[in-house]
């Protein structure tokens, strides 16, 4: 008569399983907190590198594009100019 047990007893053991499963949910939601407090300074962190890189790129661009528009002009560019101490010479 193991398997059997009374109406008192039976609830008990659901309310068993019921804790642990609260008990197990909530040990995983806390592993996730912490894994996410864990990668939230990584993304952040690559996020920032991404930005540096293209803020570079477009400082770039922009130089090619005015010495482009310079040229066209007729104008002179930075990279056409002579050295500042062979100016200096001449």
């Amino acid at each position: 008569m193991q398997g059997r047990r009374t109406k008192e007893g039976a609830g008990k053991e659901e309310d068993d399983g019921e804790e642990e499963r609260k008990e197990s949910e909530e040990v995983g939601r806390e592993k996730e907190e912490v894994r996410k407090e864990r990668e939230e300074p990584r993304e952040f962190e690559r996020g920032w590198r991404r930005s540096e890189r293209n803020e570079k790129k477009l400082r770039e661009e922009k130089k090619k594009m005015r010495e482009k528009r310079e040229f066209e002009r007729g104008g002179r560019t930075r990279s056409d100019e002579k050295p500042q101490c062979e100016r200096e010479r001449s």
